[in-house]
């Protein structure tokens, strides 16, 4: 049976950054998350922390989201340009 006396809670916390790389593989900024949301100006390749070795590009104008994550400092990133990203805890509301 599902509680209703407490009403619906958005709890989709949404923050956006910006990274102005230098070819530096640097990690994103540390937020809790699920999704991290890039769009970079430049070419930039990102990272998964369980697989540092292994790299996956995201043409620079392309937006590409990563799921599946706990926190955006699970990933990293290097490029020469800015980089544009926003966290949040998912894309679509489910069952709505």
């Amino acid at each position: 049976m599902i509680n209703n006396s407490m009403g619906y809670q958005n709890r989709n916390v949404c923050k956006s950054f910006f990274l102005n790389g230098n070819n530096t593989k640097t990690i994103l900024t540390d937020q809790l998350c699920s999704e991290v949301i890039v769009r970079p100006l430049v070419d930039y390749v990102f990272f998964d922390y369980q697989n540092p070795s292994v790299g996956f590009l995201v043409k620079a104008n392309t937006e590409f989201t990563f799921r599946g994550l706990n926190n955006s400092n699970e990933l990293s990133a290097t490029g020469n340009g800015d980089l544009y990203y926003r966290t949040q805890f998912f894309g679509t509301i489910p069952g709505i």
